[in-house]
């Protein structure tokens, strides 16, 4: 029997990308244009559903959830790093 695959943020509405579990398992870092430009969200997980937060501002590319402090760095498209 094989496992089946089951879509946590997938909206078919955005183009939703670059999914990161953080290395405790409890937040889900992902990448949309749901705002007309990519930006960064994390959600609870595996709760995905209780919430969303856009933690980057004015684009995001990737995000990149740190094990220190639960900290997001988030690679804007542009190249530049920041922390959140």
């Amino acid at each position: 029997m094989g496992s089946v695959a089951i879509p946590l943020v997938a909206d078919p509405e955005f183009s939703e990308q670059s999914p990161v579990l953080s290395p405790n398992g409890r937040w889900l870092a992902y990448s949309s244009d749901r705002t007309g430009q990519k930006e960064v969200y994390v959600r609870p997980f595996p709760d995905v559903d209780s919430t969303r937060v856009m933690v980057s501002r004015a684009g995001g590319g990737e995000s990149i959830l740190g094990a220190r402090r639960q900290r997001a760095v988030l690679r804007r498209c542009g190249g530049r790093i920041r922390g959140g």
